[in-house]
C-alpha cells in the first residue's frame, strides 16, 4: 500500500492581480483544515492582511517577503 499521493492536478484558485495560486493540498483535496499551495505573483504584488479558517504555510523560492 502506497503512503504517499503524488497530486498531479492540483485546483488551480481563481485570483486576480496576474498572480497564479495551485492548491496541491487543503479544500480542494477534502481538507479544510489546511492549505499548502504553489503561488507565482508580480513584482509589486503585495495584499492586505488575512485571518484565514485554515493553517496556510508559506515558503518563498525566490524573491522576498515584505511582511512588516
Amino acid at each position: 500500500m502506497k503512503k504517499y499521493k503524488i497530486q498531479q492536478s492540483p485546483f488551480v484558485v481563481p485570483t486576480t492581480g496576474g498572480k497564479l495560486i495551485e492548491e496541491h493540498w487543503g479544500n480542494s483535496t477534502g481538507n479544510s483544515n489546511v492549505s499548502i499551495a504553489h503561488m507565482v505573483a508580480p513584482p509589486d504584488w503585495s495584499e492586505p492582511h488575512q485571518t484565514p479558517e485554515f493553517d496556510e504555510f508559506t515558503y518563498i523560492i525566490s524573491g522576498k517577503n515584505n511582511l512588516k
